[in-house]
C-alpha cells in the first residue's frame, strides 16, 4: 500500500539525534528510573542511570533517516500507511549517540570531600552545649539537626601507641597529647550536590562513600580530617583495652557513651571510627555484629609510623619498623608483611631493607597517570606488588590484566615472578 509523504513547514533538519541504548538503560526508561546527563564546565558528558554510568560518543549517520507524522488512525502502528493519508516529515536524524559503560569518574568526588572535613580543634567559638539527644547508634541516622559542634569540658590526652620490644629498638613512638575543646566543621555536602557534581551513578558514589572514613548526619557527608582520625581510632582501641571490650563483638552503644563522655565525639562520628577498625558481620535475625580487624589495625598504625618517619622520604629501617609496629597493635594481633601492601614500598639492595610510605590512596585515579607515578616511585614492580596499587581502579570494564596490558610491559623475571616496568 502506498501512501503520500511530503515535508512539512516545520521541517528542521536535523532537529533529533538518536540514543543507542542497552538492556539496563531501556528498563531504567522503562520504569521511569532516573537517567540523567551529566557535565561540568568542559567535562566530556556522561550518562548515568541509578547504578552505571556510560561515556557518550556522537557519531554521525551516513544514510538519510527521515521521522514522519505519527498515523492518526492506528498511533501504535506506526508502519502502517493508507492510500488516502498523507504522512508528513516533520525532521530527520544524521547522528546518534553510542553509549558504553565505563567505570565512574570518581576524582571530583574524593576533591569535594577533602573540601568538607570534620575534626576536633582548639577553636571553642560557635559551640553548643555537649548533651547529646541519644546514645543509642541504632538512631544514628536521627540525630539532632542542632549537632554542628559540640564543646569539650577538659582536655584529654591519646597516646599513639605504647609499649617496646627490647633495648635495641631505638625507634620510639612519640605520644600524641591533644587538648581538643570543640568539633570544626567545614560545611557537610548532601548526597544531592554530590549527584550533580560527580560524574557517577548514586550506587557508585554511595559505594565509594562506604569505604572512605565519612560522617554521615542525614543525606549529608564530611570526611574525617587525617590527623583527628588517627588520635580518635588511638582512643578507641584504648579505650577497647582498658574496658576489656569483646574484640569478636565490640558493644556500639557502650562505645557511643564512653566516647562522648571522654571525649565527647557525636555518635555517628564514634560509628564512623568504628567502621574503620572494624568488619561488620550480619547476624540472621538482622542485627550487626562489629569485629575488631587485625588488618585494619594494623595498617592503621603501620600508617602512623610510616607518617612519624623525621626524614623527607617517611621511611624505616624495616627490621626497627616490623619490631616498633608489632609493639603498637593490641595484644593477640599480629603484623605481617602483606599488610603493608599498598601502604609502602620494601625498597631491598646490598644494605638494610627500607620501608618507604606510598599509600595508594594518595595516587591519580586517571590509570595512565597512576601508572606514570608507579613507574616514578620504582622503576620495576613485581606483578604481586604493584596489585594492591590498582585495586580501587580496577572493575568489570577495567581489569587488572587490560590495565597492565596498556599502560605497562611485562616480562618474566630471573626467579620466573612476572615483573613490570614502563613501556
Amino acid at each position: 500500500m502506498s501512501s503520500k509523504i511530503q515535508f512539512g513547514d516545520g521541517f528542521v533538519d536535523s532537529d533529533f539525534v538518536l540514543m543507542e541504548v542497552d538492556d539496563h538503560i531501556l528498563q531504567c526508561l522503562q520504569h521511569d528510573d532516573e537517567v540523567a546527563f551529566k557535565a561540568e564546565g568542559r567535562e566530556q558528558a556522561v550518562l548515568c542511570t541509578p547504578d552505571r554510568t556510560y561515556s557518550i560518543k556522537h557519531a554521525d549517520i551516513s544514510n538519510a533517516f527521515y521521522l514522519l507524522s505519527p498515523n492518526r488512525d492506528s498511533p501504535l502502528e506506526p508502519m502502517k500507511f493508507t492510500k488516502e493519508e498523507t504522512r508528513i516529515v516533520v525532521g530527520n536524524v544524521k547522528s546518534y549517540f553510542e553509549l558504553n559503560q565505563i567505570p565512574p569518574k570518581l576524582e571530583k568526588l574524593d576533591r569535594l570531600l577533602a573540601q568538607h572535613t570534620f575534626k576536633m580543634g582548639d577553636d571553642d567559638s560557635g559551640t553548643i552545649d555537649d548533651e547529646m539527644e541519644s546514645n543509642n547508634l541504632h538512631n544514628i541516622t536521627h540525630s539532632r539537626d542542632d549537632s554542628d559542634e559540640y564543646a569539650r569540658k577538659k582536655p584529654k590526652p591519646a597516646s599513639v601507641c605504647c609499649g617496646s620490644t627490647g633495648s635495641d629498638l631505638h625507634h620510639c613512638i612519640i605520644a600524641l597529647i591533644l587538648t581538643v575543646t570543640s568539633c570544626t566543621f567545614q560545611a557537610s555536602i548532601s548526597m544531592n550536590e554530590l549527584m550533580e557534581s560527580v560524574q557517577a551513578s548514586e550506587e557508585e558514589i554511595k559505594a565509594h562513600l562506604a569505604i572512605r572514613c565519612v560522617v554521615k548526619e542525614g543525606d549529608t557527608y564530611q570526611l574525617l580530617d587525617e590527623a583527628f582520625l588517627f588520635t580518635a581510632q588511638d582512643n578507641l582501641l584504648n579505650a577497647i583495652a582498658l574496658q576489656d571490650w569483646d574484640k569478636s563483638n565490640l558493644p556500639i552503644d557502650a562505645i557511643a557513651t564512653h566516647m562522648h563522655d571522654e571525649y565527647n565525639y557525636p555518635n555517628n562520628v564514634s560509628l564512623a571510627i568504628v567502621k574503620s577498625l572494624a568488619d561488620g558481620h550480619r547476624t540472621d535475625d538482622g542485627f550487626t555484629v562489629w569485629v575488631l580487624s587485625e588488618k585494619k589495625v594494623a595498617r592503621v598504625k603501620a600508617s602512623e609510623l610510616l607518617l612519624q618517619a623525621s626524614n623527607p622520604h617517611r621511611q624505616w629501617n624495616l627490621r626497627s619498623f616490623m619490631e616498633t609496629w608489632e609493639a603498637c597493635v593490641p595484644e593477640g594481633f599480629l603484623v605481617k608483611k602483606e599488610y603493608l601492601k599498598g601502604l609502602g614500598i620494601i625498597i631491598t639492595g646490598a644494605g638494610d631493607d627500607i620501608i618507604r610510605y606510598f599509600p595508594a590512596s594518595s595516587l591519580p585515579r586517571n590509570p595512565r597517570e597512576r601508572f606514570q607515578v608507579l613507574f616514578r616511585a620504582q622503576q620495576v614492580w613485581q606483578l604481586s606488588n604493584i596489585a594492591p596499587y590498582l585495586l580501587d581502579i580496577v572493575s568489570p570494564l577495567q581489569t587488572q590484566d587490560s590495565l597492565i596490558l596498556k599502560y605497562a610491559r611485562t616480562y618474566e623475571g630471573p626467579g620466573g615472578e612476572r615483573l613490570l616496568n614502563a613501556k
